[in-house]
């Protein structure tokens, strides 16, 4: 049977492929696997730092996570700040970009130790290494939440779509 749900990430009756390309929607995708992969972070760093039982081969898994979504937010930074904000900065010029692009600086070291302990925890997690990322972590949720929201306030699908 088809699933008949409507995705997230379309608007209109249509559905059609043309929708799925506008920019704003990618950027509200990306954004959603972003937010999707900080709160798994979080989470789970946090139940590891309480006590929760964690084996070598889970903290290698999760210390691969970790470098992965770091490395997901360092790539979507660098693209907004090389391509899509100097493209768009004289089409949207009430867009705060150079807030934006700071937020983005503001996060590179944070994401540059995540990544740093991540290595560690694969070699010899303890529990000070775990309260330390899951204390990174949460630093960076607070300021990804704020970031994230004053992109999608000004970046709109149907201001991009205009």
């Amino acid at each position: 049977m088809p699933d008949t749900q409507p995705s997230p990430f379309k608007t209109g009756a249509a559905g059609s492929d043309d929708e799925s390309h506008n920019l704003a929607r990618g950027l509200l995708r990306i954004h959603h696997v972003i937010t999707r992969g900080v709160e798994v972070a979080c989470r789970q760093s946090r139940a590891y730092a309480d006590g929760e039982p964690v084996g070598p081969a889970l903290a290698a898994g999760f210390a691969d996570y970790l470098q992965a979504l770091v490395s997901v937010l360092h790539g979507h930074h660098t693209g907004e700040d090389e391509v899509a904000f100097p493209a768009l900065r004289g089409r949207f010029p009430e867009v705060p970009w150079d807030l934006l692009s700071e937020e983005h600086r503001t996060v590179v070291p944070i994401l540059a130790d995540i990544n740093g302990r991540a290595a560690s925890i694969r070699q010899q997690p303890s529990p000070d290494s775990w309260t330390t990322v899951a204390s990174l972590l949460e630093r960076l949720a607070a300021l990804w939440e704020t970031h994230r929201r004053r992109e999608e306030t000004h970046l709109t699908v149907s201001k991009v779509d205009a």
